[in-house]
């Protein structure tokens, strides 16, 4: 049924669902937990622009580049953050869709850098990982 101000067929949540949070908790240890599995995910995208940012940093060369890697780190930075602060537990179709791009998108960024393909196709990769981080972090949190 749809409720007054909702789109249709979509219900609109006025307050945090806890309770899918708690439900998810409670799962049997079979199942994978979703904050964790989300969160390695964004902190995969973090980590690699991290652990290469010095030799990313020495590639570019002007400071325009330069200043969009900076962003782009701060960008990882805050979405991983954001990602631990916050309980990941929404677990639908379009969030896990963007789980599966964003793995996807990482390993094509750790290939890209394992590679030493050109710095601007990196770039491209990294911003796309972050951008999908950043929405995976908004997208999943319940709460």
């Amino acid at each position: 049924m749809q409720q007054p101000g909702s789109a249709i067929g979509f219900v609109r949540r006025s307050k945090p669902d806890h309770a899918r949070c708690a439900l998810l908790d409670g799962i049997a240890m079979s199942l994978p937990d979703t904050h964790q599995s989300f969160l390695a995910a964004i902190e995969s995208a973090y980590q690699t622009l991290d652990t290469h940012f010095d030799e990313l940093y020495a590639a570019c060369q002007t400071s325009e580049d330069r200043s969009h890697l900076r962003a782009l780190h701060a960008a990882a930075r805050d979405a991983y953050f954001r990602g631990v602060a916050t309980k990941l537990c929404d677990d639908n179709v379009v969030v896990r869709a963007v789980y599966s791009d964003l793995n996807r998108a990482n390993q094509a960024l750790r290939d890209s850098i394992a590679s030493a393909q050109h710095r601007s196709a990196v770039m491209v990769l990294g911003t796309q990982a972050v951008r999908l981080a950043a929405s995976l972090v908004t997208l999943a949190t319940v709460g």
